[in-house]
């Protein structure tokens, strides 16, 4: 049996799982923004930012929810959509971001 076919893998196989989960949790915190943004009409990024970060304190919240429940970055990388959805309704209390508004 010859393995003359096999992929060849490296020695040692590093992964970052830090900046992996890094990263992650960059495109989570994005696309909670982004939703905000579309759902609550703004058309400017610094109004949203300024909102969703100083006025709102979200951003604090959101590093809160994911200090506490670190599996949800990686669930996004899976189900981005119901894994958005578990964390509005953490961050904003309510299923419904209208009602939260």
């Amino acid at each position: 049996m010859s393995l003359d076919n096999e992929p060849k893998l490296p020695d040692n196989p590093v992964v970052d799982y830090k900046e992996e989960f890094r990263r992650n949790r960059a495109f989570l915190q994005v696309a909670l923004l982004q939703r905000y943004a579309e759902r609550k009409g703004f058309k400017s990024g610094d109004d949203v930012g300024e909102e969703w970060v100083n006025e709102k304190q979200y951003s604090e919240k959101f590093a809160k929810i994911i200090n506490e429940r670190p599996d949800l970055v990686f669930e996004y990388t899976v189900s981005p959509e119901e894994t958005l959805q578990k964390v509005e309704a953490l961050l904003y209390g309510t299923e419904d971001l209208s009602q939260a508004a």
